[in-house]
């Protein structure tokens, strides 16, 4: 009869979920490796670099709309191919046309994965302006209520959000920031 010490994994509890975890940590190493190769304005890069350590960002339905709205087939559909890094098939059509905005001095043309309408102030309508600032003001007032010292919105110091989340999208990838 062989040793007890001589058998794999003997005293070793839940062995193969050991062994799957650091498969995981050397697959996770690999995929940082490959990811960091391409250019950095390549988008399937900016959504690994920018979401790698963001476990939200990591939680797909997390991020989805109310039961009461939820996603049409279309949204879900571009909400996947933007959190993927891949071109929103959505633009397709619309892709180089051009983006007028009365903010920018120079009109950007509509590019396959969105970037510059995610990025276009000024358009014209401005309802998704409206939406937003009326968002803010209600936090801005909740945060009030509470004493929760916040930027932007009507009670907010300052009343602005602007360059609030600049250092941490334009920061290379694993830098700490501060």
């Amino acid at each position: 009869m062989p040793s007890s010490t001589g058998r794999i994994g003997y005293r070793i509890g839940k062995v193969q979920k050991k062994a799957f975890d650091e498969i995981k940590v050397l697959r996770a190493k690999g995929l940082e490796r490959r990811a960091d190769n391409p250019p950095p304005a390549d988008q399937r890069r900016m959504a690994w670099v920018f979401s790698a350590n963001d476990h939200f960002a990591n939680l797909f339905g997390e991020g989805a709309p109310l039961r009461s709205t939820p996603f049409s087939n279309d949204e879900f559909q571009a909400a996947a191919q933007t959190r993927f890094g891949v071109e929103l098939t959505c633009l397709k059509s619309f892709t180089d046309l051009p983006l007028k905005s009365s903010a920018s001095a120079i009109d950007k043309p509509v590019d396959a994965f969105g970037s510059n309408i995610k990025k276009l102030v000024g358009a014209e309508g401005g309802g998704t302006t409206s939406n937003h600032n009326s968002f803010m003001n209600t936090i801005s007032a909740w945060c009030r209520r509470a004493q929760i010292p916040h930027r932007g919105g009507t009670s907010g110091t300052p009343r602005t959000c602007k360059g609030l989340f600049s250092a941490y999208t334009q920061a290379p990838h694993g830098r700490d920031l501060p």
